[in-house]
C-alpha cells in the first residue's frame, strides 16, 4: 500500500504515477483516486522482484477544467521477490 500525506485544500481526486525501474522510464497514470483528502492507493500490478518508482499529484476543478498540481518527491520501491 502507498501512503502520502495530503497537503491538497479543495481537491477532487488524486493521481498515483508509476515508472519502471530506479532510473529513467517515464511516469504513466496508474491510480485514480477520486475525492478530498486521499491518503492511501493500492498498486495491484507489481511484479515480485522488479522496482517502481512513484509520485502523486491533487486535481483540482477550475472554470477551465481539472487541473493537476504538481508532483510530490518520488519514492522507489523494490517488491520482494517470490
Amino acid at each position: 500500500m502507498l501512503r502520502w500525506k495530503d497537503n491538497a485544500r479543495g481537491e477532487v481526486a488524486h493521481i498515483v504515477q508509476r515508472a519502471d525501474g530506479e532510473k529513467g522510464g517515464k511516469f504513466r497514470n496508474l491510480i485514480g483516486q477520486p475525492g478530498s483528502s486521499i491518503s492511501t492507493a493500492t498498486d495491484t500490478s507489481v511484479v515480485a522482484g522488479r522496482t517502481y518508482r512513484y509520485r502523486v499529484y491533487a486535481i483540482h476543478p477550475t472554470q477551465s477544467g481539472p487541473r493537476g498540481t504538481g508532483v510530490s518527491n518520488t519514492i522507489t520501491v523494490r517488491v520482494p521477490g517470490k
